[in-house]
């Protein structure tokens, strides 16, 4: 027979209370199906005294009278051993084939009913107690289950929150920098960290400080580069679960590491890194050694929940890792149509070449003057770019006439905006510039085009653009005259601040021309900090120069 960790802890709890509270002595022992004997609880007696007990007992009759026991345990009858004075009483457990020998001391009175209820009623309350311990494990368990699941879905909400505030311009270092911590105490991993595709690729640097880590590990960077390798080479799907007990191959020549979470961060056939947990966090403390004994082994080991939690952060980033390649190669697309359309634009005029760009600047600046946010002053820095896009419709003797154009003429150039914001409204991506692009040629006054709106219903970066593109235009020669100086386009925006343009605008640009930030033909790059072809990001002048 083979007996549990608790049932060997009641036994011996069983056993050593009932010498503390009698004269006697007990000894227990199994009997196997192959008929061996096996000493579970020993006393004072030598082995050789219970060898020699077990010798005078005939185990057909022993059997055959405990069988017909009513009691959980009953002393077998006409069974007294008499040795040095002693008398030596056999007893069985409730347990299959497990028995026990009572022996008294020399020359003391023993009465072997009341023993017998003595010994049940104290099996009893071990067993109860056990019970009552093992609820209270199970209750506990119950309890850390529960936190832990609780800890599962907080961390995945937080996770899910965390990349839905991300921009793809995001690496998946900078999103999971934020999570490891979190997810390492969830799974109880002494150590968990992504590391990049790039990092294995090159064995022979130091990589380690450009890896995401949470936890400490004792492997050095070449160490963890070989074992990151060596999982990959017996990895069976995008998530394995290593321990030493089933796969010691994996760990052979890495004493330090015990079990592995490995996930492949992998997307369309292409692999950006790999998610990696390192030895499973044990608590050893215990209570009682009865406690140590009913520690679950599987504890030990990294199991389907740690690997699935693993497993959804890798699909995760390796969705977003591809998903921001897609979207930079859409990002140079526009960048270049961008471009090609500036480009076209300046090719037209010789006189307005480099226009778009000072516009664009200026008008960057007025917007951070007036305390708007990063976002959207990087959209109305593109949208001065674009802004003149409609002069690719106007016939090149027009622009380019070096007198003053006719009353017929000046109506086709007014027709611009409109025709920029029929070029660019089926570019989705540049949506948020076609209201600057149409309406920057509209005064506050209502007497501008295309519509003649008035104040503030024209909108923010239509008044913005047409500040930024009156000053450049004043300071900037043009095929029938010569630019005026800073000081005289100053003046005329003064005086015309609340009629042809807007007076918060106008005060802006005077306090970027005081202190530098905008001058005439300026070359002074306005650096954007990110690409704004998406809400939250600007292309960089120098990137467009291209």
């Amino acid at each position: 027979m083979t007996l549990t960790g608790r049932e060997l802890a009641i036994i011996r709890r069983w056993a050593s209370g009932l010498e503390k509270i009698g004269s006697f002595e007990v000894n227990v022992f199994c009997r196997t199906n192959t008929k061996q004997i096996k000493v579970l609880f020993q006393g004072e007696r030598r082995l050789e005294d219970i060898e020699e007990w077990l010798n005078c007992i005939e185990w057909a009759e022993s059997d055959a009278k405990i069988s017909q026991s009513n009691l959980p345990l009953r002393l077998i009858s006409g069974k007294e051993i008499g040795i040095q004075s002693s008398h030596v009483y056999l007893g069985a457990t409730p347990l299959h084939h497990c028995y026990f020998f009572c022996s008294t001391k020399p020359d003391t009175p023993f009465e072997p009913n009341l023993f017998s209820h003595l010994a049940s009623v104290s099996w009893q309350n071990e067993w109860n107690a056990d019970e009552l311990h093992r609820q209270k494990s199970q209750r506990q368990e119950f309890v850390k289950q529960v936190t832990k699941d609780f800890e599962e879905l907080t961390w995945l909400r937080s996770v899910s929150q965390h990349i839905g505030n991300a921009t793809f311009r995001q690496s998946i270092d900078e999103l999971v920098s934020t999570q490891l911590p979190k997810l390492r105490q969830v799974v109880d991993a002494e150590f968990i960290g992504l590391v990049p595709i790039e990092f294995v690729s090159d064995v022979g640097t130091d990589h380690r400080f450009e890896l995401s880590t949470s936890g400490t590990t004792t492997l050095p960077a070449k160490k963890l580069n070989e074992f990151v390798k060596r999982c990959e080479s017996n990895s069976r799907g995008q998530t394995s679960v290593f321990n030493t007990q089933s796969s010691s191959a994996v760990f052979d020549g890495f004493p330090e590491l015990r079990n592995c979470i490995f996930t492949r961060l992998e997307k369309n056939g292409k692999i950006y890194g790999y998610l990696l947990a390192l030895n499973k966090e044990v608590d050893f403390f215990c209570q009682s050694p009865e406690q140590f004994l009913m520690i679950d082994p599987n504890g030990f080991q990294f199991g389907t929940f740690e690997a699935g939690l693993l497993a959804s952060l890798g699909t995760i980033l390796s969705s977003h890792a591809a998903n921001s390649e897609l979207f930079r190669e859409q990002e140079q697309l526009v960048t270049g149509v961008v471009r090609a359309v500036i480009n076209a634009i300046d090719a037209k005029d010789q006189y307005t070449c480099g226009h778009s760009d000072r516009v664009a600047e200026f008008s960057k600046a007025i917007a951070q003057q007036m305390g708007l946010d990063e976002e959207e002053c990087d959209r109305i820095y593109l949208t001065g770019l674009l802004h003149d896009v409609g002069k690719i419709g106007v016939p090149d003797s027009i622009l380019s006439k070096p007198d003053r154009l006719t009353d017929e003429e000046f109506e086709i150039i007014k027709k611009h905006p409109e025709i920029g914001f029929n070029i660019l409204q089926h570019l989705k991506p540049l949506a948020y510039v076609l209201p600057g692009v149409l309406h920057h040629h509209e005064a506050v006054n209502g007497k501008g085009y295309p519509y003649g709106l008035v104040g503030e219903q024209i909108p923010l970066e239509g008044r913005i653009i047409a500040v930024a593109d009156s000053y450049d235009a004043m300071t900037s020669d043009r095929p029938y005259r010569k630019g005026m100086p800073s000081e005289k386009a100053e003046s005329i925006l003064c005086k015309e601040a609340g009629s042809t343009w807007d007076e918060l605008a106008v005060f802006a640009i005077m306090e970027c021309i005081a202190s530098g930030m905008i001058s005439p033909l300026s070359t002074k790059q306005i650096t954007p900090t990110s690409n704004p072809l998406t809400s939250a990001t600007l292309i960089p002048a120098m990137a467009l120069s291209g």
